[in-house]
């Protein structure tokens, strides 16, 4: 178990995920632990998952991004609060069903695992970490694996179609 207290705050407005609040909480609850456990403690404070529909994604995706496409994940870190005594954000997550429910069906895995895998994506993106160049892409990739190893699931790159975060 972690060290840093941190709060999880989710939403679920797409129809589609297979999941309710509690077991959203415990999805990523556990995902941050494996990452603690690999990476040592994150910042405290909360994270904010949002399990959206692909046109929420879309325009999150245009606005931020400039690209009018829906997408699997989009991370937006928060940054360090000056304030004392408030509760500071590690940062928020926001994952579209219909991407994430397609790339799950095209490797043949269970939607949760690929959704597991993406939200320490994003947590990984929270802390600092990209894959932008050869060698940020490749250390990123590796923590993926490890810890996805640790969750006791698949190795996310090493499956058709896994270049897709």
């Amino acid at each position: 178990m972690p060290e840093t207290p941190r709060e999880i705050d989710v939403r679920i407005s797409g129809a589609d995920w297979p999941l309710d609040e509690a077991t959203a909480q415990l999805l990523v609850r556990d995902v941050l632990d494996a990452a603690e456990a690999r990476l040592g403690p994150m910042r405290t404070g909360t994270v904010e998952v949002w399990f959206a529909d692909d046109e929420d994604l879309r325009a999150l995706n245009r606005q931020y991004r400039g690209k009018d496409a829906p997408t699997n994940v989009l991370s937006f870190a928060a940054p360090e609060s000056p304030v004392p005594h408030f509760t500071p954000s590690l940062g928020q997550l926001a994952l579209g069903f219909g991407v994430c429910a397609d790339e799950a069906q095209s490797r043949s895995l269970d939607i949760l695992d690929h959704t597991r895998h993406l939200v320490l994506h994003g947590l990984l993106h929270l802390q600092g970490y990209d894959h932008e160049q050869a060698e940020e892409a490749e250390k990123m990739e590796t923590l993926e694996r490890d810890i996805m190893k640790a969750l006791g699931l698949h190795d996310p790159y090493t499956l058709a179609g896994a270049d897709d975060v």
